[in-house]
């Protein structure tokens, strides 16, 4: 990881699956996250469907992520646009 020197670490929609009860699952996020903070690289998690699975991301600790449940994609012209309006 040193020599890589990542900003990022993705975490893919099928590393989330269940992430909602505790267990073993979440536990492994939570060691990535630390894994990656150790490193200085920021987690993202992909593919969130329900506030259950982002709030269970939240206590993971994971600080950024997509998904439908959190906006459909738009083209970037459009998100720009959007954000530019705000």
């Amino acid at each position: 990881m040193e020599a890589l020197k990542p900003g990022f670490l993705k975490l893919g929609r099928a590393s989330l699956a269940g992430v909602e009860a505790e267990g073993a699952r979440r536990a492994s996020i939570r060691s990535l996250v630390e894994f990656a903070r150790e490193y200085g690289c920021t987690v993202i998690a992909e593919g969130i469907e329900s506030a259950p699975q982002r709030d269970a991301l939240v206590g993971c600790g994971v600080p950024l992520g997509q998904g439908f449940y959190l906006g459909r994609p738009v083209p970037v012209e459009r998100a720009l646009a959007d954000a530019a309006s705000r």
